[in-house]
């Protein structure tokens, strides 16, 4: 039985890929060095003006947690906010 050109035709396609495939270099994955702070406010919501000056600064907010504790009779509310940024 004799191949048909169409399988000759897949044959050194797949073959082509195949060297291609071999034959790629991966590029060196750098990690970045992240440096981290938070601030912790009381009440519902943090000190906008201070989340600003953090922003202006590069600082990226990730999370906010809400926190609340009973002090006596009253419920405290604490936010506090994370933030990141390149370690530079």
């Amino acid at each position: 039985m004799r191949p048909s050109r169409m399988m000759i035709a897949v044959l050194f396609l797949a073959a082509l890929g195949a060297i291609a495939w071999a034959g790629r270099q991966e590029s060196p994955k750098v990690r970045t060095a992240w440096e981290y702070t938070w601030i912790k406010s009381s009440g519902e919501s943090p000190d906008g003006k201070q989340v600003g000056q953090l922003g202006d600064r590069g600082w990226e907010m990730v999370a906010v947690t809400r926190h609340e504790e009973m002090f006596y009779n009253s419920r405290q509310v604490y936010v506090t906010c994370y933030f990141k940024r390149p370690n530079t």
